[in-house]
C-alpha cells in the first residue's frame, strides 16, 4: 500500500495565513469576528486590502472584508415642528371640521346613490331580459283582469250608493213630517255618505249635506248654556282635574247654535255680541269664514250659525271675563227651517218680517246653493 502525501503545511500556502496572527501597526483597525462552519470562532483586525483566512482547526478557507474608505454615514437628528406661535381661534377649528365632516357626508351619500341608481339599472336589465313573449302576454292579462274587477267594484258601489241615496232621502222626509227626528238623523246620515261615495257637488247633493250637517249638530248639542258653563269653570271650589273631566265630557266638541248679529271682522276671526251673565260677561269667537264677501261693506247682519266647541278660556280683555272658541272648519250657516223646528225658533216675526229668522234662512240658503 502506498502512503498518502503528506500534508501541505498551511502556513506555506500563499496568499493565505493563520488566523491567530495579527498584522502589525493595525491596533486601530476594526476588529472582525466570525464562526466556521466546524464551530470554530475566528476574530482579528480589518487591514487596507483583502484577507484570506484559514481556520486552524480544519484549514477551510475565509475572505475578510478591508477596511472601508468611504467615511461612516451620519445620522440626521429628527427636525421637531415648531409650534405655532399663534394658536388657531376655535371656532375656525370647529368650521374647519364640520367642513370636512360634510365633504365626507356629501362624499358618501353620492357613493350611495351611485351604488342605489347601479342596484337600479341592473335590475331594470335582468327584469327586461326576463321578460318572454309568454311572460308580456301573462303580465298583460293579469293587468286587464285587475282592471276589470276594479271597475266592477267601482261600479258596484256606485249602484249601492245610488239606491241607499234615493232610499235614505225619501224616509228622511217621511221621518221629518212624522218627527221622528233621530230617524231623519241616520237617513240623511247614510245619504250623505252614498253622495261622499259618488262624488256629487250638484245642488241636490248640497242641500242632503246640509240637512245632515245641521241634523248632526242638533244631536249633537251642548246641554249646558252659557250660565251654567261660565258657573262651572269659575267655580272655585271645583279642581283642575273635575273641569278637565266636565269639559271633555260635555263641552267639548260639542255644537252651539246661535242667532246672533255679527260684523265683518278685520282678522281671521269675528267676536260675536258679548253675553253679560250674572257670574260674569261672554263672548263667543267665531271664524271669518262665516262672514261673506257680499257682508264686507254693510254692518252687522242678522245670522243664525253653528259650531263645535273647541276651548273655553279667560278673555284677556278687560271688558270680557270669558271667550268660547269655535272649532273653524265646522262652523256654518244654518239653511232649512224644517230642521231648526227641533230648537223650538221663532221663524217668524210679526213685529219684524224683514228681520225674521225665516228671511235669515232663505238668505242664507241662497247663499249655499249659489256657491
Amino acid at each position: 500500500m502506498s502512503e498518502l502525501p503528506a500534508k501541505t503545511n498551511p502556513e506555506k500556502r500563499k496568499g493565505f495565513r493563520k488566523s491567530k496572527r495579527d498584522n502589525p501597526g493595525q491596533e486601530n483597525a476594526p476588529g472582525w469576528n466570525k464562526e466556521c462552519l466546524c464551530g470554530q470562532k475566528l476574530t482579528g483586525l480589518r487591514a487596507e486590502s483583502p484577507q484570506r483566512i484559514l481556520c486552524d482547526h480544519c484549514d477551510r478557507k475565509h475572505f475578510i472584508l478591508p477596511i472601508s474608505k468611504y467615511p461612516e454615514p451620519k445620522r440626521l437628528k429628527k427636525k421637531r415642528p415648531k409650534k405655532r406661535q399663534r394658536e388657531e381661534p376655535l371656532s375656525k377649528t370647529i368650521s374647519r371640521t364640520f367642513s370636512r365632516a360634510g365633504i365626507a357626508v356629501k362624499a358618501g351619500f353620492g357613493k350611495l346613490l351611485a351604488m342605489v341608481w347601479q342596484r337600479i339599472v341592473v335590475g331594470f336589465r335582468a327584469f327586461r331580459a326576463s321578460l318572454t313573449p309568454l311572460r308580456l302576454t301573462m303580465l298583460s292579462l293579469v293587468i286587464v283582469i285587475c282592471c276589470g274587477v276594479y271597475f266592477a267594484i267601482q261600479q258596484q258601489q256606485q249602484s249601492k250608493a245610488i239606491r241607499i241615496l234615493r232610499e235614505s232621502v225619501a224616509e228622511a222626509e217621511s221621518a221629518i213630517k212624522d218627527r221622528n227626528w233621530p230617524a231623519a238623523t241616520e237617513q240623511y246620515h247614510l245619504a250623505a255618505e252614498a253622495i261622499r261615495v259618488l262624488n256629487r257637488d250638484d245642488v241636490f247633493a248640497r242641500e242632503v249635506l246640509q240637512k245632515d250637517r245641521e241634523l248632526q249638530a242638533v244631536e249633537g248639542l251642548c246641554l249646558l248654556s252659557l250660565e251654567d258653563i261660565i258657573e262651572e269653570v269659575s267655580d272655585p271650589q271645583q279642581t283642575l282635574n273635575d273641569w278637565e273631566t266636565l269639559f271633555r265630557l260635555q263641552i267639548d266638541q260639542r255644537w252651539m247654535i246661535v242667532e246672533a248679529w255679527l260684523s265683518p271682522g278685520k282678522s281671521n276671526s269675528v267676536i260675536a255680541e258679548t253675553i253679560p251673565l250674572k257670574s260674569g260677561v261672554i263672548s263667543i269667537i267665531w271664524p271669518g269664514e262665516l262672514m261673506k264677501v257680499d257682508f264686507a261693506d254693510s254692518g252687522p247682519v242678522h245670522v243664525l250659525i253653528a259650531g263645535q266647541i273647541s276651548a273655553v278660556n279667560r278673555s284677556t280683555l278687560e271688558s270680557i271675563d270669558w271667550e268660547i272658541l269655535i272649532q273653524p272648519e265646522t262652523a256654518f250657516h244654518w239653511c232649512f227651517p224644517e230642521t231648526c223646528e227641533r230648537l223650538n225658533f221663532e221663524l217668524e216675526t210679526p213685529w219684524m218680517p224683514e228681520d225674521s229668522l225665516q228671511s235669515v234662512l232663505d238668505r242664507q240658503k241662497a247663499t249655499l246653493l249659489k256657491e
